[in-house]
């Protein structure tokens, strides 16, 4: 299936994709470096080899088709980025769900998209801070609409210590905006992309987004 959902502006750009392919077809399009070799063999569940899959895919399709391998490599924390090329980029997956952010290598960003999971509600108490805003605390979705923008936070600050419930504050709905105990702030996005899918992402406050 192509693209379901896209976003371009003059700092970055984010596209979805939903699986409804095989492995056969990802293959012929990805060019698999050595570590990406070693990286692939680790998974062995038809999900996991399926998002890894997808998700190359996605990111040859937001840099160029015709390009010659795109080296990926990973930070010790487990954050990927390019190893060649001056983006910064943002990956996340649920189920048959990709996403993929790529941004200025100036302007980190950061995404996460889940599919609505009631068991949500037991993780609550690990990822609320005392003053989030009330509003997201009403269901499911908006639940996960808080979620994933902690987890997109998470990812932009690649701080292995940063706690959702104590270290990352969304105030406000209204505004758009989050915030971090070490007093950044930072500008929200969120969309239903698909049923029961939601994507966030997340820029640092002050950068321009449109």
């Amino acid at each position: 299936m192509p693209v379901i959902f896209e976003v371009n502006t003059s700092n970055y750009a984010l596209k979805v994709w939903k699986i409804d392919e095989k492995e056969d077809f990802f293959m012929p399009f990805i060019q698999f470096s050595d570590f990406d070799t070693h990286e692939f063999a680790q998974y062995t569940h038809p999900i996991a080899r399926l998002q890894w899959l997808a998700s190359r895919y996605l990111l040859r399709l937001m840099l160029g088709k015709h390009r010659p391998t795109i080296l990926i490599d990973k930070l010790k924390s487990g954050k990927p980025y390019l190893v060649h090329d001056p983006y910064h980029i943002s990956l996340s997956h649920s189920q048959n769900y990709i996403a993929c952010m790529l941004s200025e290598i100036n302007y980190p960003v950061g995404l996460d998209i889940q599919v609505l999971n009631p068991k949500i509600n037991r993780i609550k108490p690990k990822f609320i801070h005392t003053n989030d805003d009330p509003y997201y605390l009403q269901n499911d979705i908006t639940l996960t609409q808080l979620w994933s923008i902690k987890e997109a936070i998470f990812k932009l600050k690649n701080l292995p210590n940063l706690s959702f419930r104590y270290d990352i504050l969304v105030p406000s709905h209204l505004e758009n905006l989050a915030k971090t105990t070490d007093l950044n702030e930072y500008q929200v996005d969120y969309h239903q992309v698909d049923e029961g899918v939601i994507l966030a992402w997340v820029c640092e406050k002050g950068i321009v987004i449109a």
